[in-house]
Parts: structure tokens; sequence; C-alpha cells
């Protein structure tokens, strides 16, 4: 005649899940451990492209407008590509706002992928909205050792290249600034 079969108890299971899967039973309550590398670095140069993108689109309607106009797409088709344009504005919007709520609810690697987005976002945004006197500053940091180092720079240029005027050569912002 068989035994009968013995009751199993919390212990046994959680023996056999370590058999099973060792993962689980190291973690506290079941949750996975987390495996892989962060991506906030990635997260944050992503952040930084989409919001200079849409930085670029809301502040340059008029230069989107002229950009149409001398486009080959018929002009009755200029509507339509600037409602979705705005649509674009408005679904990035939203979708700053669920990354922030991310970022502030969210633990783990959500989490940090949402604040490397909202990192990236900061960046551009910082970037976009910097006054002209932060770009003259910048520009007056440069000492007499470096100017030389440009200028070498820009000969060593001339020689390679003489057909370009570089003394020409004008720095600009998608802003026009």
């Amino acid at each position: 005649m068989k035994r009968p079969p013995r009751k199993l108890t919390q212990l046994d299971f959680r023996q056999r899940v370590k058999r099973v899967d060792s993962n689980v039973h190291a973690t506290e309550h079941g949750a996975r451990a987390e495996t892989g590398r962060s991506r906030t670095f990635k997260a944050s140069v992503v952040g930084f492209g989409w919001a200079y993108a849409i930085l670029f689109l809301a502040a340059n309607r008029p230069a989107i407008d002229a950009y149409l106009s001398q486009g080959v797409l018929p002009s009755q088709y200029h509507t339509s590509v600037v409602a979705g344009l705005t649509i674009a504005i408005a679904v990035s919007m939203v979708l700053l706002v669920v990354h922030v709520l991310r970022a502030v609810f969210q633990r783990g690697r959500q989490r940090t992928a949402s604040a490397g987005l909202l990192f990236g976002t900061g960046l551009a945004l910082a970037l976009s909205y910097a006054p002209p006197s932060v770009w003259a500053a910048g520009h007056t940091m440069f000492d007499d050792h470096l100017r030389g180092f440009v200028l070498s720079a820009n000969d060593s240029m001339d020689m390679e290249f003489p057909e370009i005027d570089f003394s020409e050569l004008t720095f600009v912002t998608s802003a026009g600034k």
C-alpha cells in the first residue's frame, strides 16, 4: 500500500522555486531582479533630439510655411502637413507629462529611462532658450592661445581646400539668432 502524500508547506514551495528560478528566489517578494545595463545616456540623447526637434517645430512656424511654399508639394496639402506637425507637438507634450509621472512614481529601469529623457529635454530647453548674452560670454572666453590654434587650423584648411573661403564663414543657429 502507498503512503499518503505529504502536505506541501511554504518552505517546500520556496525550495522548489529556488531550484527552478534562482533569480526570483534571490529577490524580495518574488520580483525578478533587474538584469542588464541602464540606458540613461541613450535616453538622454533621445530626449535631447526629440525635444530640440519639437522646439524647432513650435518656434519656427513662418520658416516651415516658407519651406512648404518653396517645395514641390501642392498648396492644398500644406494645411494637412502643418496640422500633422501640430498633432506631433501635442502628442509630444502628452508624452512629456507621461514621462514626468513615470519618473516620479515608478521604480527601477522605467524611472531611469524617463529621467534620462527628461534630462535631455531639459538640456534642449536650456540650449534653445539661452539668452544671447550667454552665447556672447562663451565666445569671449576664447583666449589668445585658443585663437592662435583656431587660426593655425584655418591656415591648414586653406592649404587643403583652397577653393573654399573660410574667412566668410559665419555661425548660425536653427533659431536664426
